[in-house]
Protein backbone atom coordinates (compact mmCIF):
# COMPACT_ATOMS: atom_id res chain seq x y z
CA UNK A 1 0.00 0.00 0.00
CA UNK A 2 2.77 2.75 0.44
CA UNK A 3 4.25 1.49 -2.31
CA UNK A 4 1.01 2.32 -4.13
CA UNK A 5 1.00 6.04 -2.63
CA UNK A 6 4.38 6.29 -3.15
CA UNK A 7 4.47 5.90 -6.85
CA UNK A 8 1.35 7.69 -7.28
CA UNK A 9 2.20 10.40 -4.98
CA UNK A 10 1.84 13.19 -7.66
CA UNK A 11 -1.60 12.27 -8.45
CA UNK A 12 -2.70 12.45 -5.01
CA UNK A 13 -1.46 15.98 -4.97
CA UNK A 14 -3.23 17.10 -8.10
CA UNK A 15 -6.50 15.61 -6.06
CA UNK A 16 -6.01 17.37 -3.09
CA UNK A 17 -4.50 20.81 -5.59
CA UNK A 18 -8.18 20.47 -7.23
CA UNK A 19 -10.24 19.63 -4.30
CA UNK A 20 -9.04 22.55 -2.35
CA UNK A 21 -9.78 24.99 -5.73
CA UNK A 22 -12.36 24.22 -5.72
CA UNK A 23 -13.85 24.49 -2.46
CA UNK A 24 -12.17 27.89 -2.38
CA UNK A 25 -13.84 29.26 -6.09
CA UNK A 26 -17.37 27.67 -4.12
CA UNK A 27 -17.10 29.88 -0.97
CA UNK A 28 -15.83 32.94 -2.52
CA UNK A 29 -17.87 32.74 -6.46
CA UNK A 30 -20.86 31.23 -4.45
CA UNK A 31 -24.40 32.43 -5.93
CA UNK A 32 -25.79 33.97 -2.55
CA UNK A 33 -28.30 35.99 -4.43
CA UNK A 34 -29.71 33.44 -6.27
CA UNK A 35 -29.67 30.96 -4.09
CA UNK A 36 -31.65 33.07 -1.06
CA UNK A 37 -34.32 33.40 -3.92
CA UNK A 38 -34.58 29.99 -4.65
CA UNK A 39 -35.40 29.24 -1.15
CA UNK A 40 -37.66 32.07 -0.46
CA UNK A 41 -39.83 30.83 -3.96
CA UNK A 42 -39.59 27.18 -2.51
CA UNK A 43 -41.03 28.01 0.75
CA UNK A 44 -43.88 29.68 -1.27
CA UNK A 45 -44.53 26.97 -3.76
CA UNK A 46 -44.61 24.20 -0.33
CA UNK A 47 -47.52 26.60 1.33
CA UNK A 48 -48.67 29.71 -0.93
CA UNK A 49 -50.54 31.38 2.09
CA UNK A 50 -46.50 31.99 3.89
CA UNK A 51 -43.79 33.91 2.38
CA UNK A 52 -40.15 33.61 3.17
CA UNK A 53 -37.83 36.68 3.59
CA UNK A 54 -34.03 36.16 4.18
CA UNK A 55 -31.94 39.66 4.61
CA UNK A 56 -28.72 37.60 3.95
CA UNK A 57 -27.42 33.69 2.80
CA UNK A 58 -23.70 32.71 2.96
CA UNK A 59 -21.49 29.66 3.04
CA UNK A 60 -19.51 28.65 6.31
CA UNK A 61 -17.03 25.72 7.41
CA UNK A 62 -17.25 23.08 8.18
CA UNK A 63 -20.02 23.23 4.97
CA UNK A 64 -22.83 24.42 5.74
CA UNK A 65 -25.01 27.98 5.48
CA UNK A 66 -25.95 31.01 7.82
CA UNK A 67 -29.00 32.98 6.63
CA UNK A 68 -29.72 36.33 8.55
CA UNK A 69 -32.73 38.12 9.31
CA UNK A 70 -35.22 35.11 8.32
CA UNK A 71 -38.40 35.65 8.52
CA UNK A 72 -42.03 33.90 7.95
CA UNK A 73 -44.82 35.88 7.78
CA UNK A 74 -48.75 35.46 6.17
CA UNK A 75 -49.35 36.48 2.86
CA UNK A 76 -52.12 38.06 3.88
CA UNK A 77 -50.53 39.53 7.51
CA UNK A 78 -47.09 40.30 6.36
CA UNK A 79 -46.83 42.40 9.89
CA UNK A 80 -47.34 39.71 11.94
CA UNK A 81 -44.31 37.12 11.36
CA UNK A 82 -44.99 33.10 12.28
CA UNK A 83 -41.22 33.12 12.82
CA UNK A 84 -38.48 35.67 13.02
CA UNK A 85 -34.74 34.98 13.39
CA UNK A 86 -31.50 36.91 14.08
CA UNK A 87 -29.79 34.01 11.79
CA UNK A 88 -30.10 30.23 11.42
CA UNK A 89 -27.39 27.95 10.57
CA UNK A 90 -28.06 24.83 8.63
CA UNK A 91 -25.16 21.43 8.48
CA UNK A 92 -25.69 18.36 6.28
CA UNK A 93 -24.47 15.33 7.89
CA UNK A 94 -22.56 13.44 5.38
CA UNK A 95 -23.29 9.61 5.98
CA UNK A 96 -26.76 9.49 5.49
CA UNK A 97 -25.82 10.89 1.99
CA UNK A 98 -24.40 7.83 0.75
CA UNK A 99 -27.67 5.26 1.64
CA UNK A 100 -30.04 8.39 -0.02
CA UNK A 101 -30.88 9.98 2.92
CA UNK A 102 -30.27 13.56 3.86
CA UNK A 103 -30.18 14.80 7.26
CA UNK A 104 -29.75 18.57 8.24
CA UNK A 105 -28.76 19.70 11.57
CA UNK A 106 -29.93 23.42 12.46
CA UNK A 107 -29.63 25.97 15.08
CA UNK A 108 -31.57 28.95 15.11
CA UNK A 109 -30.93 32.38 17.39
CA UNK A 110 -34.35 33.76 18.44
CA UNK A 111 -36.67 35.43 20.79
CA UNK A 112 -33.88 35.79 23.14
CA UNK A 113 -32.86 32.19 23.06
CA UNK A 114 -31.90 29.62 20.76
CA UNK A 115 -33.76 27.02 18.85
CA UNK A 116 -31.31 23.38 17.75
CA UNK A 117 -32.88 20.21 16.04
CA UNK A 118 -32.56 18.27 12.90
CA UNK A 119 -34.74 17.38 9.86
CA UNK A 120 -34.25 13.99 8.51
CA UNK A 121 -35.68 13.52 4.46
CA UNK A 122 -36.32 9.48 3.93
CA UNK A 123 -34.63 8.18 0.63
CA UNK A 124 -36.27 9.64 -2.03
CA UNK A 125 -37.95 11.82 0.49
CA UNK A 126 -42.24 10.02 -0.53
CA UNK A 127 -44.47 12.43 -0.65
CA UNK A 128 -42.29 15.13 1.14
CA UNK A 129 -41.97 13.74 4.31
CA UNK A 130 -39.75 14.11 7.07
CA UNK A 131 -38.89 13.41 10.53
CA UNK A 132 -38.03 16.64 12.67
CA UNK A 133 -36.66 16.72 16.38
CA UNK A 134 -36.46 20.42 18.04
CA UNK A 135 -35.18 21.79 21.52
CA UNK A 136 -36.06 24.86 22.43
CA UNK A 137 -33.28 26.87 25.25
CA UNK A 138 -34.48 29.86 27.49
CA UNK A 139 -36.73 31.19 24.38
CA UNK A 140 -38.58 34.44 26.16
CA UNK A 141 -42.27 34.12 24.88
CA UNK A 142 -43.04 37.11 25.33
CA UNK A 143 -41.11 38.30 22.36
CA UNK A 144 -43.53 35.93 20.26
CA UNK A 145 -46.61 38.13 19.13
CA UNK A 146 -48.75 35.19 17.81
CA UNK A 147 -49.43 33.75 21.33
CA UNK A 148 -50.67 37.21 22.49
CA UNK A 149 -53.07 37.04 19.69
CA UNK A 150 -54.23 33.91 20.14
CA UNK A 151 -54.35 33.77 23.85
CA UNK A 152 -56.14 37.55 23.90
CA UNK A 153 -53.61 38.04 26.89
CA UNK A 154 -49.83 39.03 27.34
CA UNK A 155 -47.45 36.10 28.42
CA UNK A 156 -44.07 36.53 29.80
CA UNK A 157 -41.78 33.72 30.82
CA UNK A 158 -38.61 31.48 30.21
CA UNK A 159 -39.82 28.49 27.77
CA UNK A 160 -37.47 24.90 27.67
CA UNK A 161 -38.16 21.54 25.93
CA UNK A 162 -38.34 19.60 23.17
CA UNK A 163 -40.60 18.71 19.94
CA UNK A 164 -41.06 16.13 18.07
CA UNK A 165 -42.32 15.56 14.45
CA UNK A 166 -42.91 12.69 11.84
CA UNK A 167 -45.07 13.66 8.57
CA UNK A 168 -45.22 16.48 5.48
CA UNK A 169 -44.58 20.29 6.69
CA UNK A 170 -46.92 21.39 4.25
CA UNK A 171 -49.73 19.04 6.07
CA UNK A 172 -48.60 19.42 9.61
CA UNK A 173 -51.89 18.86 11.01
CA UNK A 174 -51.84 14.95 9.51
CA UNK A 175 -48.56 14.28 10.90
CA UNK A 176 -47.73 12.55 14.14
CA UNK A 177 -45.41 14.30 17.43
CA UNK A 178 -45.45 14.99 20.83
CA UNK A 179 -43.46 17.65 23.07
CA UNK A 180 -42.64 18.05 26.54
CA UNK A 181 -42.39 22.07 27.58
CA UNK A 182 -42.06 23.76 30.49
CA UNK A 183 -41.82 27.73 31.15
CA UNK A 184 -40.75 28.87 33.90
CA UNK A 185 -40.95 32.69 35.49
CA UNK A 186 -44.17 33.33 33.92
CA UNK A 187 -46.37 35.82 33.94
CA UNK A 188 -49.98 36.12 32.31
CA UNK A 189 -51.44 39.58 31.93
CA UNK A 190 -55.23 39.62 30.67
CA UNK A 191 -56.62 41.80 27.96
CA UNK A 192 -59.37 42.56 30.13
CA UNK A 193 -58.82 42.44 33.73
CA UNK A 194 -61.50 39.54 35.73
CA UNK A 195 -62.88 40.35 39.58
CA UNK A 196 -60.27 42.98 39.65
CA UNK A 197 -57.48 41.45 38.71
CA UNK A 198 -55.17 42.06 35.89
CA UNK A 199 -51.92 39.54 35.97
CA UNK A 200 -51.56 36.19 37.28
CA UNK A 201 -47.63 35.23 38.04
CA UNK A 202 -46.58 31.68 38.24
CA UNK A 203 -43.76 29.91 38.73
CA UNK A 204 -43.53 26.89 36.45
CA UNK A 205 -45.49 25.50 34.07
CA UNK A 206 -45.68 22.16 32.50
CA UNK A 207 -47.10 21.16 28.79
CA UNK A 208 -46.92 17.76 27.80
CA UNK A 209 -49.00 17.01 24.32
CA UNK A 210 -49.59 14.75 21.44
CA UNK A 211 -50.17 15.10 18.04
CA UNK A 212 -52.19 12.34 15.50
CA UNK A 213 -54.99 11.67 13.26
CA UNK A 214 -55.75 15.59 12.92
CA UNK A 215 -55.75 16.17 16.94
CA UNK A 216 -53.48 17.45 19.34
CA UNK A 217 -54.02 15.88 22.90
CA UNK A 218 -53.15 17.77 26.03
CA UNK A 219 -52.01 14.78 28.02
CA UNK A 220 -51.37 17.03 30.57
CA UNK A 221 -50.40 20.93 31.44
CA UNK A 222 -49.49 21.70 35.37
CA UNK A 223 -49.45 24.94 36.74
CA UNK A 224 -47.81 25.77 40.11
CA UNK A 225 -47.04 28.48 41.50
CA UNK A 226 -47.01 30.97 44.83
CA UNK A 227 -50.69 31.94 44.30
CA UNK A 228 -51.78 29.83 41.95
CA UNK A 229 -51.82 25.90 40.90
CA UNK A 230 -54.07 24.37 38.64
CA UNK A 231 -54.29 21.07 35.89
CA UNK A 232 -55.79 21.18 32.30
CA UNK A 233 -56.04 18.33 30.07
CA UNK A 234 -57.87 17.47 26.76
CA UNK A 235 -58.02 17.54 22.84
CA UNK A 236 -57.99 20.31 20.06
CA UNK A 237 -59.60 18.97 16.77
CA UNK A 238 -57.43 20.26 13.74
CA UNK A 239 -58.55 22.16 11.17
CA UNK A 240 -56.69 24.02 7.72
CA UNK A 241 -58.06 27.05 9.70
CA UNK A 242 -56.09 26.85 13.10
CA UNK A 243 -58.31 29.86 14.65
CA UNK A 244 -61.49 27.40 13.59
CA UNK A 245 -59.97 24.30 15.07
CA UNK A 246 -62.34 22.64 18.35
CA UNK A 247 -61.45 22.75 22.06
CA UNK A 248 -62.90 20.04 24.18
CA UNK A 249 -60.40 20.85 27.47
CA UNK A 250 -61.13 20.50 31.30
CA UNK A 251 -59.23 21.32 34.40
CA UNK A 252 -59.34 22.68 37.87
CA UNK A 253 -57.22 25.87 39.43
CA UNK A 254 -57.08 26.44 43.19
CA UNK A 255 -55.86 30.55 44.34
CA UNK A 256 -53.41 30.04 47.10
CA UNK A 257 -53.36 32.65 50.07
CA UNK A 258 -51.66 34.68 48.63
CA UNK A 259 -53.15 35.44 45.96
CA UNK A 260 -56.85 35.46 47.58
CA UNK A 261 -55.57 37.42 50.39
CA UNK A 262 -55.48 40.61 47.78
CA UNK A 263 -58.50 40.14 46.35
CA UNK A 264 -62.14 39.20 47.65
CA UNK A 265 -64.07 38.93 44.57
CA UNK A 266 -61.83 36.12 43.72
CA UNK A 267 -62.34 34.73 47.06
CA UNK A 268 -66.11 34.72 46.90
CA UNK A 269 -65.75 33.52 43.06
CA UNK A 270 -63.83 30.06 44.76
CA UNK A 271 -65.22 29.50 47.90
CA UNK A 272 -67.76 26.49 48.15
CA UNK A 273 -70.14 24.98 50.39
CA UNK A 274 -67.26 22.48 50.59
CA UNK A 275 -64.93 24.94 52.13
CA UNK A 276 -62.43 23.56 49.26
CA UNK A 277 -61.36 26.66 47.09
CA UNK A 278 -60.41 24.35 44.13
CA UNK A 279 -62.74 25.04 41.41
CA UNK A 280 -63.37 22.92 38.00
CA UNK A 281 -63.69 24.45 34.32
CA UNK A 282 -64.07 23.85 30.95
CA UNK A 283 -62.77 25.56 27.40
CA UNK A 284 -64.79 25.02 24.75
CA UNK A 285 -65.42 27.04 21.80
CA UNK A 286 -62.46 27.05 19.20
CA UNK A 287 -58.99 28.31 19.06
CA UNK A 288 -60.33 32.16 17.81
CA UNK A 289 -63.21 32.26 20.30
CA UNK A 290 -62.99 29.99 23.19
CA UNK A 291 -65.70 29.73 25.71
CA UNK A 292 -64.20 29.13 29.10
CA UNK A 293 -66.68 28.19 31.72
CA UNK A 294 -66.69 26.93 35.45
CA UNK A 295 -68.46 23.71 36.58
Amino acid sequence: MKQFFYKNRKWFAYFLYCFFVVVALLYTRFPSAAFKDYLESAASEMDNRVDLSIHELRLVFPPGMVLTGAKLTLRNDPGSALFDAESVSVRPEWLPLFFGGRTYHFKAEAYGGQLKGSVSLAEGNPAGSCTASLRADHIQIQRYAPLSFLAQAHFKGDLNGDILFKGRFDKIIGGEGEADLYVSGGNMKLGTPFLGVDSIDFGRLTINMSLGNRRIRVVRVDLKGDTLQGALSGTINLTTDMLRSRLNLKGNVEPLEGFMSSNQGILQLFRQKTGSMKRLFTIQGTLGIPRFSFS
